[in-house]
């Protein structure tokens, strides 16, 4: 993506251009990159643009121009895209929230990076597994039919008329004219970077969800590239955990429970002086559901994070070993 522009301002590593792509950290979705070249072929980075005032400012890693130059920008494109997916994506996780959870829910923050988004809504309670799937369905299935994204300005009074107070969602939005982006039933006012039509997200995964405060929860998601790239290392994640456990994935829970069990069993008999207990693993309870079902339960059973599943199984595999050492009659299988 590209654009001419003049140099208005300039100091040090910054400059204001008379008009730009760039796109500032506003509305939670943090800003673009990109380069900056003269005529003469002299060429900066861009590493942060930001607002001052009504001005845009852009910040190089050099500044070998001057004011009055006439440079040409370019944006980092692949960026951008994954920016705008987690952006328009911020709006349809909101919607398809109200949709599922009811029309309690309203916007309470966000953020968009390139790894991911976040929204916070409100809700009075944790959110379900089944809630977030189904959130995550709704989702996918917009993103499949194709939902248009529209824009349009409108002037503030107008906008308040026929929309109401709800186009505030994502904050307070000033300037006499706004621009409204709307998904479906979900309408707001911003200025952030959208697709034109739901398909561009290509996909939305739900990574994860979190209480933040009393009547607020977070939802985490990706997008696009990010989200095929969380699945994979979901993938990867699995395959790891029923390495360590030497089960297939569908018997990660149940020999997950087994172990744990049978480390509080050894923890106790090591502290009683007990050898009489058998440490052996040998679960084959089968857990049906997904890949993400499976991790799920499993960082249940041990009461931790997803991502720290490895490290801990590694932890009670090799306290287990030592309380067999300890107790030195009964030989710990770990297959």
């Amino acid at each position: 993506m590209e654009f001419y522009a003049k140099i208005t301002w300039s100091e040090g590593n910054l400059i204001a251009l008379d008009q730009s792509a760039f796109y500032p950290t506003s509305g939670g979705q943090i800003f673009d990159l990109g380069t900056v070249t003269d005529s003469e072929g002299k060429k900066a980075s861009v590493v942060d643009v930001f607002k001052q005032d009504s001005v845009i400012i852009v910040k190089l890693d050099l500044n070998p121009f001057k004011k009055e130059d006439t440079i040409k920008g370019n944006v980092d494109v692949e960026r951008r895209k994954q920016l705008m997916q987690h952006h328009s994506s911020a709006h349809l996780v909101n919607l398809c929230a109200y949709e599922v959870l009811g029309p309690h829910v309203w916007q309470a923050g966000a953020a968009k990076t390139v790894e991911k988004g976040r929204l916070d809504i409100t809700h009075y309670d944790v959110l379900s597994e089944k809630e977030l799937k189904q959130i995550e369905d709704c989702c996918n299935e917009k993103i499949k039919s194709g939902l248009d994204v529209k824009s349009e300005i409108l002037p503030r009074e107008t906008a308040e008329d026929e929309y109401g107070m709800h186009i505030y969602q994502g904050g307070f939005v000033p300037g006499r004219h706004l621009r409204i982006v709307s998904i479906g039933s979900d309408v707001e006012a911003c200025g952030g970077t959208h697709a034109n039509n739901l398909s561009e997200l290509e996909e939305l995964k739900i990574i994860s969800s979190t209480k933040v405060q009393d009547g607020v929860v977070r939802i985490n998601y990706t997008a696009g590239k990010a989200a095929r790239k969380e699945k994979s290392s979901k993938k990867e994640l699995l395959e790891e955990v029923s390495q360590l456990l030497g089960v297939t994935p569908e018997l990660v829970p149940g020999r997950a429970d087994e172990l744990f069990s049978k480390w509080k069993k050894a923890k106790k008999a090591v502290a009683k002086g007990n050898k009489e207990i058998d440490l052996s693993l040998s679960s084959s309870s089968v857990f049906k559901g997904s890949g993400d079902e499976i991790l799920v339960e499993t960082a249940r059973v041990f009461s931790t994070q997803e991502e720290h599943l490895p490290r801990t199984i590694k932890r009670f595999l090799d306290e287990l070993a030592v309380f067999r050492e300890k107790l030195g009659k009964y030989v710990l299988k770990r297959f």
